[in-house]
């Protein structure tokens, strides 16, 4: 992987992470003709929709952790993490807020 993951100043809202993590779906995905803003926030399964495996999944929320120093743990790493792209941004926002 190619990407820059280091960490970046905590966000300092809720949008910014759900910003962040749209765009990173878009770049990760390499979709072409979706934008950030085209990612239905509760669509479920929304990687699925977009064409994503199990392997994608697991590559977005690796760079979720890289870019915010985060850590998910090995139980909640599953499709349940990101069901909607609101519940994996919630997910990230409560590890941000508990590190705090």
């Amino acid at each position: 992987m190619t990407e820059d993951t280091t960490a970046c100043s905590p966000p300092s809202s809720r949008a910014e992470v759900e910003r962040a993590m749209r765009e990173l779906v878009v770049r990760l995905l390499v979709l072409d003709g979706i934008g950030p803003d085209d990612i239905d926030a509760n669509a479920e399964d929304f990687l699925t929709a977009l064409g994503a495996n199990s392997v994608d999944a697991l590559e977005i929320i690796i760079t979720a952790e890289e870019m915010y120093g985060i850590e998910f743990k090995d139980d909640e790493i599953n499709f349940q993490l990101v069901r909607t792209l609101n519940h994996f941004v919630d997910a990230i926002c409560s590890k941000l807020q508990s590190r705090g």
